[in-house]
């Protein structure tokens, strides 16, 4: 069993309220999992308005399957209009 990883820092320039963040993340994250099939939660501090952290995490019986998702999920955040990746980790265990 593997699991591959990934923890990216994201910059949201339109949220003025804690509200908006929430429904800007809310929608990211269900986009995430259905795409996907990976488990996404916000892992880093709360309140900030303009900056988030999700975690990503997947389960694959091959390392280079869970590479594979984890970095087209990064890819996706990468484009999409919403957020800006501002840094991202991510490993295989």
């Amino acid at each position: 069993m593997y699991v591959g990883i990934l923890q990216v820092e994201l910059e949201l320039p339109e949220p003025t309220t804690l509200k908006d963040k929430r429904n800007i993340l809310r929608s990211i994250k269900d986009r995430l999992r259905r795409k996907f099939e990976v488990a996404v939660a916000e892992v880093g501090p709360l309140q900030i308005k303009r900056e988030a952290t999700l975690g990503i995490a997947v389960v694959s019986n091959e390392p280079k399957h869970a590479r594979a998702r984890i970095q087209s999920a990064l890819e996706w955040l990468e484009s999409h209009p919403d957020v800006r990746v501002s840094d991202s980790s991510a490993e295989v265990l």
